[in-house]
């Protein structure tokens, strides 16, 4: 389990158009898909006025992690806590408050997820022969 939470600050922009402001917000989402606050919102993967961009997608992924050499039921028993904790309906409303959101999987969700970001990225990196500088 982890948290998706924005690059920018979501949260501020939200509460601007949750105040009754009438000022026009344009956000595009770069996640894969909308978020249940920005239902509607411009993902760059849909197009845009301007853009017409696929396969776009940026996170930020919050998660815990443990020392190497922790024993797995040790993990499962903070990762069970983790979870129970993140259902708290006060948390969640923490967590939506600031624009995140939580997303359910465990450590093989997430091994996969960052396995697959980890290819994804290095062929990112190797197409445009990106160097450190």
């Amino acid at each position: 389990m982890g948290i998706e939470t924005p690059i920018s600050l979501l949260g501020a922009v939200l509460q601007g158009r949750a105040s009754g402001s009438n000022r026009p917000i344009q956000c595009a989402v770069l996640a894969g898909r909308a978020t249940a606050d920005i239902p509607a919102g411009t993902r760059l993967a849909m197009g845009g006025h301007h853009h017409d961009v696929t396969g776009v997608q940026a996170v930020l992924l919050l998660r815990e992690q443990a020392p190497a050499g922790v024993p797995p039921a040790i993990v499962d028993k903070l990762a069970a806590a983790l979870q129970q904790a993140l259902q708290a309906p006060d948390v969640r409303q923490r967590i939506s408050s600031v624009g995140g959101e939580i997303f359910p999987g465990g450590r093989a969700e997430m091994a996969d997820f960052i396995a697959q970001q980890t290819q994804r990225m290095g062929q990112v990196v190797r197409d445009g022969n990106i160097r450190p500088e």
